[in-house]
């Protein structure tokens, strides 16, 4: 079976109610008032469809855009690690043997394929790269 698709919302409102209450206990109050999830820990089930609680209780529960938004973390990571890297200077690099310095280009020219291709893949799932993030 397929895990259910819900937001980080219901998914942290899920692991609340699930380590206080059995799957019957929840599935029961959902039945009895659907409405009635007030607390902050749990409000976020108020009104949710009956099929996608049972469904994420008994075949379980993923973030959605869970990996798109670690695609967006890993594509700033290595803006930040390619800026870090391209502010070394030649006169920061004189003392450096050449093993060291061909090694430091090395990994400029890795992040920089990195990047290009994460931007590639952003764009196939259309998420939008903030402003400001550049290379």
């Amino acid at each position: 079976m397929e895990k259910v698709k819900v937001s980080q919302d219901v998914a942290d409102a899920l692991d609340y109610v699930t380590r206080n209450f059995s799957n019957k206990a929840i599935i029961d109050a959902h039945v009895r008032c659907p409405n009635g999830w007030h607390m902050d820990e749990n409000k976020a089930l108020k009104g949710l469809d009956l099929d996608i609680l049972i469904r994420a209780l008994y075949n379980g529960y993923a973030v959605e855009g869970m990996a798109q938004e670690q695609l967006l973390e890993w594509f700033k990571f290595s803006i930040q690690k390619f800026n870090e890297l391209k502010k070394v200077d030649k006169n920061q690099m004189k003392d450096w043997d050449k093993q060291d310095v061909e090694e430091h280009h090395n990994e400029v020219d890795y992040y920089r394929i990195e990047i290009s291709v994460l931007k590639q893949v952003l764009t196939i799932f259309e998420i939008n790269i903030e402003e400001g993030v550049n290379c």
